[in-house]
């Protein structure tokens, strides 16, 4: 799970978290951020400050290296981007059912 401006996201399993790639890599945390920055490492932007990294990519890139990213892809990243946004969007609301739920206010 990720915590996003206070509220708790489940990961999807098309992605993985930064901390699973810097463990996965060797490195710290920021330095994936910072490869994601100079586009070395495979990423989506979700909204303006959400990123997240395509399991299938990761593990592209895991292979081949910065050259997997160069070379043309046979991944619709549109439809990828497509499937993580609405397994998030239907996390959030399944979590917002829960606490409406906890509150007494569920349907």
């Amino acid at each position: 799970m990720t915590k996003t401006n206070g509220k708790i996201i489940r990961n999807s399993a098309d992605t993985i978290s930064i901390a699973e790639a810097a463990r996965r890599l060797g490195c710290a945390p920021a330095t994936v951020y910072e490869g994601m920055n100079r586009k070395v490492i495979p990423f989506i932007q979700i909204g303006q400050s959400r990123k997240v990294i395509p399991r299938e990519l990761f593990e592209r890139y895991l292979k081949y290296g910065h050259a997997a990213m160069t070379v043309p892809l046979d991944i619709d990243l549109d439809d990828l981007a497509d499937r993580i946004a609405c397994r998030l969007l239907r996390a959030q609301a399944e979590q917002a059912q829960n606490q409406l739920a906890q509150m007494g206010l569920k349907r």
